[in-house]
């Protein structure tokens, strides 16, 4: 069994379902989704999955993820891009009752 799974893309819902699994067997996930922001994040991955699964998808979610990390290039004019990054953790259980409840919106910032 690995300790590790990193996916390049978690996009459509088998890979989701399969990384899930994987995380609730106690290994560690990293997945790559794009997106604008950590609840667009969040949300492309239910949004993933069949609509009457998506409940269950984000219990999942609450009890296992334990970071959301984005990352951009921010861009002025004349100037070089630099990154930005946005890092949610689940520590302060935020992140786990935004799912729970369905209010994703509250993690927009």
């Amino acid at each position: 069994r690995p300790d590790i799974l990193v996916i390049s893309d978690l996009r459509g819902a088998e890979p989701v379902r399969l990384s899930l699994e994987a995380a609730s067997s106690g290994i560690l996930v990293v997945g790559v989704v794009t997106a604008d922001g950590v609840a667009s994040a969040l949300e492309r991955v239910l949004q993933s999955q069949p609509a009457m699964e998506q409940d269950r998808v984000a219990r999942q979610l609450a009890g296992c993820l334990r970071l959301v990390v984005t990352q951009a290039l921010a861009r002025s004019p004349g100037a070089e891009a630099s990154p930005s990054y946005e890092v949610l953790s689940a520590e302060s259980g935020d992140l786990a009752a935004a799912l729970v409840a369905g209010d994703l919106e509250r993690l927009r910032g």
